[in-house]
């Protein structure tokens, strides 16, 4: 449709152009009228051709702004609003709690196997030197045959480990204290085991 408009234009305008030759004589060719009309011709024509051409489409360089509803999960620099991506912690691993008891120390090859001093046993002889030595030192004499079932004696003295060394021995003295003191001069020990196996008795025999 459109190419038939510009069609009849341009027929026309060979139309006008032909009666205007008529008019104007062949030797007028510098007349004003002639130019003017060929000009005016000339410029249609070329007005005509320009506009038969397709127009060119002009792309811009500028980039599109992203609409503000958009889906992209891609953040905008500058927008505080923007979710970061989720981070996917790994899994944690059980791991059996620290110990913190020592374990025990190692002897040292080296060093001697520890030594625990034994409890001496209850030794019943000691009180019984003890007792001749102190009954010749207050003037008695010992008499080695003298014997429970023949001889008088006093209350035997009790000797066992529960009672300190200090208490055995005054009771010793005690007992040769009173043989002295009652004028004998002979005086004889007998040590005796008793069945506990613990307990001793030491007998002072006087005469």
């Amino acid at each position: 449709m459109k190419y038939t408009i510009w069609l009849i234009i341009a027929l026309l305008l060979l139309s006008f152009t032909a009666c205007s030759d008529n008019v104007a004589t062949p030797t007028d060719s510098g007349s004003p009228l002639t130019t003017e009309t060929a000009s005016a011709t000339t410029g249609e024509t070329s007005s005509g051709t320009d506009e038969s051409e397709p127009t060119e489409t002009v792309v811009s360089d500028k980039p599109t702004s992203t609409p503000a509803h958009s889906n992209s999960t891609t953040p905008t620099p500058g927008n505080s609003n923007s979710t970061p991506p989720a981070t996917t912690n790994p899994p944690a691993t059980s791991q059996p709690p620290p110990t913190t008891s020592k374990p025990p120390e190692q002897p040292n090859p080296t060093d001697p196997p520890p030594t625990s001093t034994p409890t001496p046993a209850f030794n019943p002889q000691i009180y019984y030197d003890y007792a001749l030595s102190y009954g010749k030192s207050i003037g008695l004499n010992f008499y080695s045959d003298m014997n429970t079932e023949e001889n008088a004696w006093n209350a035997p003295q009790n000797l066992y480990a529960a009672l300190s060394d200090e208490t055995m021995k005054r009771n010793i003295r005690s007992g040769c204290d009173f043989i002295k003191f009652e004028g004998f001069e002979y005086f004889g020990l007998y040590l005796e085991k008793q069945p506990n196996g613990t307990t001793y008795r030491l007998y002072i025999m006087y005469g």
